[in-house]
């Protein structure tokens, strides 16, 4: 299930995220989308790695 939010970014990055969005062929809410996934596996990858030790 997916879930809209709204963010407010800086006029020129909001700019700069639109032109890099284009870029890749996507949108910015799937680049910011993609972005917290990475973010979140990560941390979680940390968080099981030191469980471990």
């Amino acid at each position: 299930m997916k879930r809209n939010i709204t963010i407010t970014l800086e006029e020129e990055l909001a700019k700069e995220a639109k032109i890099l969005a284009a870029q890749k062929d996507t949108s910015v809410s799937q680049l910011l989308a993609d972005y917290l996934e990475s973010i979140l596996k990560s941390e979680k990858k940390e968080r099981r790695q030191r469980k471990i030790f």
